[in-house]
Order: structure tokens, then C-alpha cells, then sequence
């Protein structure tokens, strides 16, 4: 498994950052779900909390990091989705 620093929640509690940055996070969770649907999934529970930091130095090493989705408990396929039908998942408050 990946180390990462923290959940993005820590992160942006710190500071807002730069706009750049925020495009480049944004990007990588659209990049993850995007991920999880070729392969026939839906993560159901998308939130800063579940959204991890890759390590800091790996940046500085010019290696990937960026923000990972986790935490797949709520995860199943589209067919079980569909079987389920209209139902709230998640977590209220996101």
C-alpha cells in the first residue's frame, strides 16, 4: 500500500491552496472515478475524508503524488447498484 500524509480534509484545514493545486486535486479524483467505473464499480461515500495525501517526499523525488481515493466499504458494482435502486449512501453531511 501507498503511504500517504493524511486524509485531504488535514490539508485544506491548514490552507487553501493555490488554485493551480486545487485543479491538479480535483484532477486526480475525477481520474480515480473515473478508474472505478472502467472497472464496473461506484464508490458511493466520495469525501475529503476518504481522499488521501500521497507522501510529500516522493514529490520532491520527482515521483507521482497527488490526492488517492480510498475507504471502499461502500463500493459495489453498477448491477448491484441497480438491483439496490434509489437509496442514500454515504455520508449525510457531504
Amino acid at each position: 500500500m501507498e503511504l500517504c500524509e493524511g486524509c485531504l480534509m488535514d490539508v485544506l484545514r491548514e490552507s487553501m491552496p493555490p488554485f493551480a493545486k486545487r485543479l491538479e486535486i480535483a484532477y486526480d479524483l475525477m481520474r480515480s472515478i473515473a478508474h472505478m467505473h472502467r472497472i464496473g464499480f461506484v464508490h458511493r461515500d466520495i469525501k475529503s475524508l476518504n481522499s488521501f495525501v500521497a507522501d510529500a517526499e516522493e514529490e520532491a523525488e520527482g515521483e507521482d503524488t497527488g490526492v488517492r481515493l480510498g475507504d471502499f466499504g461502500e463500493s459495489v458494482t453498477f448491477e448491484a447498484a441497480v438491483q439496490e435502486g434509489p437509496k442514500i449512501i454515504g455520508t449525510s453531511q457531504w
